[in-house]
């Protein structure tokens, strides 16, 4: 994804909400990303899988702000 910036692609973990196989992963520096296909965005955690932000695939921007109730699988 060009909005990772040079991130690389890990094993999936996380399952897709309401099934469909795991969410693509990736892992860069203390972040790990994860596709949201529902909504075209990547989710930014921290390594402790506190949320961080959704972002925009192309660009990188931030589209959202943390949520502090989402956490992802370390």
């Amino acid at each position: 994804m060009p909005g990772l910036g040079g991130a690389n692609r890990v094993p999936p973990k996380a399952p897709v909400q309401g099934g469909g196989g795991l969410r693509p992963r990736w892992e860069h520096g203390k972040h790990i990303y994860e596709w949201d296909s529902q909504h075209g965005e990547i989710e930014k955690y921290n390594k402790q899988g506190q949320h961080r932000g959704a972002y925009d695939p192309v660009s990188g921007q931030q589209l959202k702000g943390p949520d502090p109730g989402r956490k992802c699988v370390k």
